[in-house]
């Protein structure tokens, strides 16, 4: 993950996401990049990979914060929904489900 990344993209969440989706990403993730369960690897990159993890929930977590992010990343726009519309959606967040074998563009079970 580079510096370049969105907040969004280190969480691994679309920016339509709701606070509940936020905070499952967040957990999940921060559970799977521990450096505790890193001990054998390197522990710099988990470190790295939890600290960026860390900072985009502490922004996206507090709705003031995430809408002044939105705002100074242009994603203030209306993006189209990702479920049950069509697949030439607004930001790029076309849905997948047309095909049975798609990988979600996400590392976790939302709810």
């Amino acid at each position: 993950m580079t510096c370049d990344d969105t907040l969004y993209e280190a969480l691994e969440i679309s920016p339509r996401a709701s606070m509940e989706v936020v905070k499952a990403a967040y957990r999940c993730l921060a559970q799977r990049h521990h450096p505790d369960k890193h001990v054998a690897l390197d522990n710099d990159v988990s470190n790295n990979k939890l600290i960026l993890i860390n900072n985009a929930y502490s922004v996206l977590s507090d709705p003031v914060a995430r809408q002044d992010y939105d705002r100074a990343m242009g994603f203030h726009k209306q993006y189209g929904e990702r479920r049950g519309g069509s697949k030439e959606q607004v930001g790029g967040f076309a849905a997948t489900a047309s095909t049975p074998n798609a990988s979600r563009p996400f590392g976790f079970r939302p709810i």
